[in-house]
């Protein structure tokens, strides 16, 4: 099997075989190809000579059928994801499941049955990250049981791990090795090799020599053959409402405060359409911030822009027109990027500032009665009930995706390997995020416009992140701050007569620095606490 990146050779002539029931450590220097080789089984990356076959099956039937589990290195996995030790062993029961990935009382048995035989019982309840380096492969391993793998792929499940913690996991290989199972070690520790490790295999890019750690040549071999691994109307006419001019008392109660707005009614409509949109925006944003896509989140809402003006030029629902120049957006700056030369946040630059000009030109040719400011800040206070109904529509299809599959994208943002191991499409999954983002950016469009739809995106989870350490109590929490963000807001926009987007963006941006000042554990008070607690003990 040879593995290239671009005109890089990483593996060549690479043939070998494994047992069942066996231990094989790979041995090693960095570079060599370690991760490479193991990505390549697990057909994560395509081998341009020679095939792979695990137990009898190509790597897309062998993940299918779970046949593989893969242990990542530690440097892989953002230890900070807001998961806890139960929920990632979980993950190893995930491809029996249904699409909503909910566990049966027989893998919630099975999961406890991992922690049990790893001895993580009484800490699965924890955040993964706030686990020793031993105990977070141990969780990893515990996955891998859970799933019931017959080939377990450890990508240097030793380095940074305790004496203790190490004995165990031998302990648990070998367990797993007299249960049928092939285990493949990536190891630099050549003294404990010899402890566990029934064969060894010396890589650097090709299999130099297979051994028996105890010397003699290995007979093993395999044959391996070619493996072909495979984004409201937006643009509206605009509706030139003034709001009129309420006159008011001198002296108004709190509930006259809280109602008068609703009884205009199209202030009844901005609040209905406001809180539509800070729902599903706040749901994305948790995604968006544990994946690092706030710069992804900016470039699409600013790139679907043409796609929508094109839209409304054809006559075609504005969510098409959005869905395609997101994936357009998306293909370009891989395309821009794949050059070498060009790094991904240039070519996000490069790529949605340009689209968003060409919407802006599109917008200042196409003869319409939208009002362009409209356009960019929002024209929340002239939407009809029709276009109230569409962006509820578009909201319920984005809400109703994010929660039903939201265990799926949970795994694909924290650990994409197994992903890939137990037959998830990682691609597929993310190309579902980014045409996700797109439609939500044409529901925000209404609020905020163009010009502000990121930071509806990426405040309420940011807000959210900073307050919890689980995934889903982050999803309320941020829901929960969108919407009261939102409605302040709104009801500021209306008795300060003031921009009705800016003031939605202004209260949330005020409500994510008050979290992140007064936070009791993440915030700069909490930390500042939690940094005097050690020296205020030694003083007593």
């Amino acid at each position: 099997m040879g593995v290239h990146y671009g005109t890089v050779r990483a593996l060549y002539e690479t043939t070998f075989e494994l047992g069942t029931g066996s231990i094989c450590g790979l041995i090693g220097m960095n570079g060599s190809g370690k991760s490479t080789l193991f990505k390549a089984i697990m057909g994560v990356i395509p081998a341009h000579t020679g095939t792979v076959e695990i137990a009898g099956k190509e790597p897309y039937l062998a993940r299918k059928n779970g046949i593989v589990s893969y242990v990542p290195q530690s440097e892989e996995i953002d230890w900070s994801f807001p998961v806890s030790v139960r929920e990632v062993v979980a993950m190893g029961r995930y491809r029996g499941l249904g699409i909503t990935r909910r566990l049966r009382a027989t893998d919630k048995q099975a999961v406890e049955h991992a922690l049990e035989r790893v001895e993580l019982t009484e800490l699965a309840h924890r955040q993964i990250g706030a686990l020793s380096g031993g105990q977070r492969k141990r969780a990893f391993v515990a996955r891998a049981i859970a799933q019931g793998a017959r080939l377990l792929l450890l990508d240097e499940p030793f380095a940074g791990v305790d004496k203790r913690s190490e004995s165990m996991l031998i302990q648990v290989l070998k367990q797993m090795r007299s249960e049928g199972a092939t285990v493949l070690v990536s190891t630099h520790d050549l003294a404990s090799l010899r402890a566990f490790a029934d064969d060894a295999l010396l890589l650097r890019q090709t299999i130099f020599d297979a051994r028996h750690p105890a010397g003699g040549v290995s007979p093993r071999k395999i044959w391996c053959r070619r493996l072909v691994c495979r984004f409201r109307r937006a643009l509206i006419a605009a509706h030139p409402t003034s709001r009129p001019c309420v006159r008011r008392e001198n002296s108004m109660s709190i509930l006259d405060y809280l109602v008068e707005p609703f009884t205009l009614p199209f202030m009844t409509r901005a609040m209905v359409v406001t809180v539509i949109a800070a729902v599903v925006c706040a749901l994305l944003s948790c995604w968006l911030v544990m994946l690092g896509w706030s710069l992804m989140g900016d470039a699409i809402s600013h790139a679907v822009l043409p796609g929508v003006v094109l839209a409304y030029i054809a006559g075609i629902p504005f969510a098409v027109g959005a869905v395609i120049a997101a994936l357009v957006a998306v293909t370009l700056i891989g395309a821009v990027q794949r050059s070498g030369r060009v790094r991904e946040d240039a070519a996000i630059g490069i790529v949605f500032t340009t689209l968003f000009a060409l919407g802006l030109v599109l917008v200042s040719v196409t003869p319409s009665s939208t009002d362009l400011n409209h356009i960019l800040f929002g024209n929340v206070l002239g939407v009809s009930w029709p276009d109230v109904w569409q962006v509820a529509i578009l909201a319920v299809i984005v809400a109703g995706v994010l929660l039903i599959k939201r265990r799926d994208f949970i795994l694909y943002a924290f650990d994409r390997g197994f992903a890939h191991a137990i037959g998830l499409r990682p691609r597929i999954l993310g190309a579902l995020l980014l045409v996700m983002l797109a439609l939500t950016s044409v529901v925000a469009l209404q609020i905020v416009g163009v010009v502000l739809v990121v930071a509806m995106l990426v405040i309420p989870g940011s807000t959210a992140r900073l307050l919890t350490d689980r995934f889903t109590p982050m999803l309320a929490v941020s829901v929960g701050v969108s919407v009261l963000g939102t409605l302040v807001g709104l009801y500021s926009s209306y008795h300060l007569d003031i921009s009705p987007g800016g003031a939605v963006v202004v209260t949330q941006g005020i409500i994510f620095l008050t979290v992140y000042i007064f936070a009791p554990r993440y915030g700069i008070l909490g930390r500042m606490r939690a940094a005097r607690r050690p020296a205020e003990q030694a003083e007593a």
